[in-house]
């Protein structure tokens, strides 16, 4: 105590204050030896390493070695596995003593085994909310231990330690769902039935690519700190990930960018829309997106991003590479696609079903989207007479969690309203029948001609929350589309980059991949972006390329482009919404391309991977809006669905 006093003591010279603390810690270690008080010997280690950091007297060297040979001494006795809490204080202190010297082999020593304590701390916690808050007190130290990796040319095992502190819960419950595939994840979160899943390393992730993927796929992860960006390449044939580090004033501008882009978005959405396409290129240039891009093969077609925080919540695939109306969807004709992280990727392509055969949807339940009739009827061709709707009045809540079909399905769709709540993310819903009233409509709640609403005026109890979907069990299913506003929005505020939100609950509750929104969407153009989608579906193999040329599509079409591919398709339309097609042609010149700006086709990504069968795509290809294949499909399907009597 006496030691601790005078390391504290504001009163008299510092320097001389310390060299009475360290005397008196030599004094105590008289008494506490290893042998005889263990615990107490390691405590004073500790204590003594961190009187020498701080030593003003003698040789800086001299004190430096001292310090980390007394962190050491206490590390003997502090290990991860007996007392992980001290463990993960010493080994802290060790770390950064040794980073701020520039001493990186040390301090990758130090922090290295205060990462293992708090792994540990986790696998003992008994909540995600524990585990979470444990990761969230810890994240500077896998900041710190990333940077000295990179500073010694370490990129390989930099970026084993970005994937160790990224969705760490969501990775232990999907692997625990693998051993475990009855459980379910209780409302309150309690998830004392998950372990602890071994880290990803580079080798397994350079695999994933290798056989998983293709040699012609890349994967580009960001991962933010205090002061720079650092962006990883990976690549199957590299040895080691490319990084890309940041300036501090690039953070800086980063920022302050989305704290623009979000407040714009939360309280004038009009601006926002109207500044996106021009905020984007402003995001590309702080990204330097396309000096990242430049160190890629040049035979990549195909890419893979794992954003890190509120980089979530953006649509990186539209950031443009020039001037021009060259976008990265353009650059990679196989697709973007998204992951939370590298090891949740490995996990989906563990889940992988069969095939896509099975639809359920969920028609217009607030029965208040025109368009979005036009989408479902439209897409159910695809999958007849497999298809199960539920349309309108029909789609409640208690009619979809009781339903084998929903359960079964190997695709589900949602065609209605949806929103993301930032100040409580379990609350985030999907709006479904009566939820605003007796006739399941949304009087007054409801954006003009987009699937966004005001959520205070719904019944929640209505809808099909979060919270609700993650405990779902939807191992049968391969995709899962939100054609819905805000689904792809997550809580960016968890400094863990938890990833909590739509998709990570549909992850969890079982489907291989899930499309899904970044903002509120237009209901016109998103209903001819999901039919071209699921028209993609029939002629490719991945989620990720069905999507990104149907954006691309959607983007480049003409308005006598329009006219034609909705005449081919032959689409039901009635009188109300022949009107709003007709009024939307006439605002046009017949060469002009009505959906050019991003709002309208930047909106949707897909997280997670699922490759389609390519047998069933050369059989669907025959059948696909073939009129009289069609006809004869609709005619063999059974009469006493309970969507068909609506």
């Amino acid at each position: 105590n006496l030691a601790t006093f005078y390391s504290e003591r504001i009163k008299g010279d510092r320097a001389e204050n310390i060299e009475k603390s360290i005397s008196c810690y030599h004094h105590v270690l008289t008494v506490y030896t290893r042998e005889t008080f263990p615990y107490q010997w390691a405590m004073t280690q500790n204590n003594l390493g961190k009187a020498y950091s701080e030593r003003i007297r003698y040789e800086k060297s001299e004190n430096l070695a001292a310090a980390i040979e007394a962190y050491q001494k206490a590390l003997e006795i502090f290990t991860p596995q007996t007392f992980p809490l001290d463990c993960l204080k010493t080994g802290k202190n060790m770390g950064n003593t040794a980073f701020d010297a520039e001493l990186w082999d040390i301090a990758i020593e130090g922090f290295a085994v205060a990462i293992e304590a708090v792994e540990q701390s986790r696998s003992w916690a008994a909540s995600e909310s524990r585990k979470q808050a444990i990761l969230e007190e810890a994240i500077d130290i896998y900041e710190k231990i990333v940077q000295s990796y990179v500073n010694i040319d370490r990129n390989d095992r930099a970026i084993e330690y970005v994937e160790r502190s990224k969705a760490r819960n969501l990775v232990d419950i999907l692997s625990s769902r693998e051993l475990y595939p009855t459980k379910k994840i209780p409302t309150d979160h309690n998830l004392r039935f998950s372990y602890q899943v071994e880290p990803i390393s580079f080798d397994r992730i350079q695999a994933l690519l290798k056989f998983e993927f293709d040699e012609n796929t890349a994967i580009i992860e960001w991962y933010i700190v205090s002061n720079k960006i650092f962006t990883f390449i990976i690549t199957s044939q590299g040895k080691s990930p490319i990084v890309w580090e940041s300036s501090q004033e690039d953070i800086e501008n980063l920022l302050t960018w989305f704290g623009e882009y979000l407040e714009d978005y939360g309280q004038n959405k009009r601006k926002w829309q109207e500044q996106l396409s021009a905020r984007l290129q402003h995001l590309a240039e702080i990204l330097h997106i396309a000096q990242i891009i430049n160190y890629l093969p040049a035979d990549c077609d195909r890419v893979i991003f794992i954003p890190h925080r509120f980089l979530h919540l953006l649509p990186l695939h539209a950031l443009p590479l020039n001037e021009g109306h060259n976008h990265i969807i353009d650059h990679f004709l196989r697709g973007v696609s998204y992951a939370p992280s590298c090891q949740l990727l490995q996990l989906s392509q563990n889940q992988q079903r069969s095939d896509l055969i099975h639809l359920f949807a969920i028609q217009n339940p607030t029965q208040d989207l025109s368009f979005t009739d036009i989408e479902v009827e439209t897409i159910r061709r695809y999958f007849a007479p497999n298809d199960y709707v539920l349309v309108k009045e029909a789609a409640t809540k208690k009619e979809i969690l009781d339903n084998n079909n929903f359960l079964n399905a190997n695709c589900v769709h949602f065609s209605c309203h949806g929103y993301f709540n930032f100040e409580s993310p379990l609350e985030s819903a999907l709006i479904l029948a009566e939820a605003g009233g007796s006739n399941g409509q949304l009087q007054g709640t409801v954006s003009e001609n987009n699937r966004s609403l005001d959520s205070t005026k719904i019944n929640l109890d209505k809808c099909l929350t979060l919270r609700e979907i993650l405990n779902l069990d939807l191992s049968q299913c391969c995709l899962v589309t939100l054609s819905a506003c805000e689904t792809g929005l997550i809580d960016f505020t968890s400094k863990s980059d938890e990833y909590i939100g739509f998709p990570s609950g549909f992850l969890l509750a079982g489907s291989s991949s899930v499309v899904s929104s970044l903002w509120a969407v237009n209901d016109f153009s998103t209903s001819f972006l999901m039919i071209r989608f699921y028209e993609n579906l029939q002629s490719q193999t991945s989620v990720a390329t069905a999507l990104c040329q149907a954006q691309l599509w959607l983007r480049d079409t003409t308005i006598a482009e329009l006219k034609l591919w909705i005449d081919k398709r032959q689409l039901s339309l009635n009188a109300t919404q022949k009107m709003a097609l007709h009024r939307m042609f006439h605002k046009f010149q017949d060469n002009s391309k009505p959906f050019q700006d991003p709002f309208y086709w930047a909106a949707f990504c897909a997280v997670g991977e699922f490759k389609l069968n390519e047998l069933r795509i050369s059989r669907l290809a025959f059948t696909a809006f073939n009129p009289t294949a069609t006809r004869a499909i609709a005619g063999s399907r059974s009469s006493t669905q309970p969507t068909r009597a609506h």
